[in-house]
């Protein structure tokens, strides 16, 4: 079959939103490997495309067998007369991948949403399995980082189910669904749009999210004490002690449930090579993340609104992003042991966390100008912003 579909394989990579890049050059068949038989055949791919490994699990059907689930992005080509298509959109396949992969069966599958790096499906509302499409040797940090949480017992991630691994590769993780958690970005967005309707104080609004953002900053600041107790401190030059953290920390990585707030996805910055990722940081990295995250729900909520709006509304959305920076600041500062791992005088605390802020902002605007040129302004006004703060109090990075 590989060798059919090598031709078929750089358009289909080209069309999906988890492979980094145009259409590949040069796209070769690494691993071809039966999963299950029968009538819908699955097989799960290896593709070498320009160098880099991904991950494509495939099914085998006749074209007047196809499920009403595999729309044209899917499908790759036709061996002998056989449509093959990519298996996660297919209910029979993805539920027979989730018995291969954790021994578990269920009923129904659904697409968890629209992701940019992977592919998940949530089962029965009660477990989610993430299907890694982009492969490196050795461990997935999504993996590494949520199995050892889970083994210092720090309970604010998703509990893990199993995990699909080959010759030390990660290939997929399945781990429990929080089911009726709310995401925090839908959360603060909701809590804009009622402040922006309304145009008044954040504090007197009936959808003021400065609760959460404080309940947020103490779970971070105990995030960061487990990763220091799972994986080590080590040494820094600026500040005292550098741990793993999540790399990749805002609004969209955290759930609200009635147990509190839980973290996801700790793969860090798709753009940033792996051994970066994987890196020992300022736990400032993920601070600076969260903080920026509250910037851009605030702009991105403003620009929701009509355009003779959006200018009365900003220094409202300045008031938001300012009460739940601090109501962030204050639950994570004041956790208990925390300022083990900060540096002890508060201005050189606040110092490097504008320079990581800053860095951020730099982040945001390059990946703005690759995939969303239009929300290029908004990192550039909070580099303005960050670059005037540093120069007025003698930092010059």
């Amino acid at each position: 079959m590989s060798g059919s579909l090598a031709g078929a394989l750089p358009e289909f990579l080209a069309r999906q939103r988890w492979f980094a890049g145009g259409r590949p050059s040069r796209v070769t068949v690494a691993v071809d490997e039966l999963l299950s038989d029968g009538a819908a055949p699955m097989r799960r791919l290896v593709v070498d495309a320009d160098a880099v490994n991904y991950q494509v699990l495939v099914g085998t059907r006749p074209a007047d067998a196809l499920p009403e689930s595999v729309g044209d992005d899917a499908v790759i080509g036709e061996v002998d007369g056989a449509v093959v298509y990519d298996a996660l959109v297919d209910p029979e396949l993805a539920l027979k991948l989730l018995d291969i992969v954790s021994g578990e069966t269920a009923e129904r599958v659904r697409p968890a949403g629209a992701e940019q790096s992977n592919t998940s499906l949530v089962y029965d509302d009660r477990v989610i399995l993430k299907v890694f499409r982009r492969l490196s040797p050795g461990p997935n940090p999504d993996v590494e980082v949520t199995t050892a949480l889970d083994a210092v017992g720090f309970n604010h991630v998703p509990e893990p189910i199993a995990v699909w691994r080959q010759d030390g590769v990660d290939l997929a993780i399945a781990h429990e669904y929080l089911l009726g958690g709310s995401e925090g970005w839908a959360l603060a967005l909701t809590s804009l749009r009622d402040l922006y309707a309304s145009g008044g104080d954040p504090a007197e609004s009936g959808g003021d999210f400065a609760g959460d953002a404080e309940r947020l900053g103490t779970t971070t600041a105990r995030l960061h004490i487990a990763l220091a107790e799972a994986f080590g401190v080590s040494p820094g030059v600026d500040d005292p002690h550098l741990i793993r953290v999540h790399g990749d920390y805002h609004l969209g990585q955290v759930m609200r449930t009635d147990l509190g707030w839980f973290i996801l996805d700790f793969e860090g910055e798709p753009a940033r090579p792996l051994e970066d990722r994987r890196r020992p940081a300022s736990p400032f990295k993920d601070v600076a993340g969260m903080l920026r995250s509250f910037d851009y729900a605030a702009q991105v909520a403003r620009r929701d609104r009509g355009e003779d709006e959006r200018e009365g509304l900003g220094a409202v959305a300045s008031a938001w992003e300012q009460r739940n920076r601090n109501a962030f600041l204050a639950g994570y500062e004041n956790t208990k042991g925390i300022d083990e791992l900060l540096p002890a005088d508060p201005d050189q605390r606040a110092r490097r966390l504008r320079r990581y802020e800053l860095d951020k902002a730099r982040y945001e605007l390059e990946y703005e100008r690759a995939h969303r040129p239009d929300w290029e302004e908004i990192p550039r006004a909070a580099i303005a912003r960050l670059e005037a703060s540093l120069h007025d109090n003698g930092d010059q990075s």
